[in-house]
This record gives C-alpha cells, structure tokens and sequence, in this order.
C-alpha cells in the first residue's frame, strides 16, 4: 500500500509559478524600460555648445540612412515671472532647407515647436514668486534620413525672454 499523498504540495507549486510570474515581469518590465528610453533618448551622434541670440548650429554627416532627432539642452535662471526661449530651427544640407519649425520653450506649458508636442528628458523647473530657474533636454524635431555621407547642419537662433539668463545651451544629434 502506498503512503497517502503529502498535503501542502499544491500549495508549494502555486507560489513557485507566482513567483515565477512576478520575476519574469520585473525583468520583462526592466528591459521594456531600458529599451523605451534608448530608443527616445537615441544615441549621440553630434553635439555643440550654443549661445543665445545668435544662430547655434550642430554638423554631422550621415552614416546610416535612418532618422536622426535634433535636440536642446539648456539651463537658466528667470527672474520676473517666467522664462522663455524661442526662435527658428532650420535643418539643411546642400542641397537646401529640409526641416523648419518654430521653437518655443517656457514655463506655461509643455515645450513645443510649432508643428506637434516633444519629448522632455530629464528636466527641472523650479518657480517661487516669479523667480526661478529651468533645465532640461527637450527633442525639438525628426530630421528624415538623408543618404549615406550628406552633410547636415541643424541650427537654432534662440532669444530669451528680458529677465531670463542662459546659464548654458548645447545642440544634440541623435539616432
């Protein structure tokens, strides 16, 4: 006669599968997290440092026919109510002129250019009885792929507000 089956056996395989689910959904959540911010972050493919009421402009040639994601990153202070950036974003290659926007960065409202909202990365705003201070990584626009070896220069002409000071501005290229 064989032994009566143990009690407590079923109860031991429903936490190993629970725990089995939980493991694999924080490893899954993990990489889909890593996987979402590389791909919005992208890969540095160029960058230069900016000033304020003159044209800023970063040039990178192409190596993979893919789109590329112009973006600002910047600190200032503000004191008087608010800060605010703005000016033209114009990409170009030899050919001529292939994106053109309008930008415009402030504490109103989200930081858009004309044609659609953008990504913030990494941003810090702090506003106590109008004065205040701002940083961030803001995407600006998509430049579409360009064939192998073009030159492409992106370029911003950024005006701040009257009471608003410019810490530091710098333009990235990502893929």
């Amino acid at each position: 006669m064989s032994p009566p089956p143990k009690k407590g056996g079923a109860l031991k395989w429903v936490f190993i599968g629970c725990g089995t689910f939980v493991l694999l959904g924080l490893v899954g959540g993990g990489l889909g997290i890593y996987f979402l911010v590389k791909n919005v972050a992208g890969t540095e493919v160029a960058s230069a440092p900016g000033m304020v009421g003159q044209e800023s402009a970063v040039t990178f040639q192409v190596v993979e026919p893919v789109p590329h994601a112009l973006w600002i990153e910047y600190d200032a202070t503000f004191s008087g109510g608010g800060f605010r950036l703005e000016g033209p974003i114009v990409v170009r290659t030899p050919a001529g002129v292939i994106v053109q926007d309008a930008l415009t960065l402030g504490l109103d409202g989200p930081p858009t250019a004309s044609s659609s909202g953008r990504v913030q990365m990494n941003s810090r705003h702090v506003n106590f009885n109008g004065q205040g201070s701002s940083a961030a990584r803001v995407r600006l626009v998509e430049i579409p792929p360009q064939q192998v070896g073009t030159t492409v220069t992106a370029g911003v002409t950024a005006t701040a507000s009257a009471l608003t000071v410019v810490r530091s501005l710098r333009l990235v290229v990502t893929r």
